[in-house]
């Protein structure tokens, strides 16, 4: 072992003095005693840089383990159900309601905007707007619910579809209201959005009684 490890203290350079026995064996045994000592504590600390990573991934491993169960509950809580659609399509409702009581008043100057921004059509203040994400939601609700009947299903889809062309009926009327200067023209064509809009809330409160029906 001791000729080996001189051999090998030679090999590296560690002692110069190898070939002059007489006058540096002390000298190498000391450069082999460091050696040894040097690899000694390399491989202490690569023992303990592995096992550290060992403890650390395996409290990582663990801890994404127990997250798991912890994010599918909140995942079942937070499920839609009809009443997280209905404030909005009710809101909807109440504002085209509001809108044909005091249609009137809103129509007056002959500004087809000031009906679009409460369609939601113009501006995002509306509850209005974007309510086709609230229809598709409760009715994908009904589809999937084994206490639905097929009549209810198809209905709820015909309604809320008719009610998005009512909207947009209505919509296309006040729209052309700014691109025409005779008043005549203007007027018939708030008539016309009128109209739409009488027959839209009609549809849209058959739609707000199936759905708290069913909610």
């Amino acid at each position: 072992m001791f000729g080996f490890v001189t051999g090998f203290s030679s090999a590296l350079g560690l002692c110069p003095l190898a070939n002059h026995r007489a006058s540096g064996k002390s000298t190498c045994v000391q450069s082999e005693s460091r050696l040894i000592m040097s690899l000694d504590k390399t491989e202490t600390l690569s023992r303990f840089s592995c096992s550290r990573r060992y403890i650390l991934g395996s409290v990582l491993g663990a801890v994404s383990l127990a997250l798991v169960p912890l994010n599918a509950v909140a995942a079942v809580k937070e499920a839609p159900t009809l009443n997280t659609y209905l404030p909005q399509i009710e809101a909807g409702f109440d504002t085209l309601v509001d809108l044909q009581k005091t249609w009137n008043e809103k129509t007056e100057g002959l500004d087809g905007d000031v009906v679009r921004r409460i369609l939601g059509t113009v501006g995002v203040k509306s509850p209005l707007f974007k309510i086709r994400k609230s229809f598709e939601g409760a009715w994908k609700i009904i589809a999937e619910s084994p206490d639905a009947s097929e009549e209810t299903i198809e209905r709820v889809n015909e309604l809320y579809n008719s009610i998005l062309d009512g909207i947009s009926g209505v919509d296309f009327q006040l729209y052309s209201v700014n691109f025409t200067e005779l008043r005549p023209t203007k007027e018939k064509l708030i008539e016309n959005g009128k109209q739409a809009l009488d027959s839209t809330v009609e549809m849209y409160a058959e739609l707000v009684k199936l759905l708290k029906s069913s909610a």
